[in-house]
């Protein structure tokens, strides 16, 4: 089992938790790690996903994973 990618998730609502989104990911390309395209999100398995909204994290999407 290999964590290769991050995945980081906003809430897509254009507003502050996108804007930390897009700074956590700028940061962790910057320091060399991979980070995966959200749009494949539903599909991978076994890698390491940060969760913005911490409601969202909550849903059972998330929380069977």
């Amino acid at each position: 089992m290999t964590f290769s990618k991050l995945y980081v998730v906003g809430d897509r609502l254009g507003w502050s938790i996108d804007d930390d989104r897009a700074r956590l990911t700028a940061t962790a390309r910057r320091l060399g790690y991979d980070v995966g395209s959200n749009r494949l999100l539903r599909f991978v398995r076994h890698q390491s996903v940060f969760q913005h909204n911490h409601f969202n994290a909550l849903q059972p999407k998330w929380l069977d994973s």
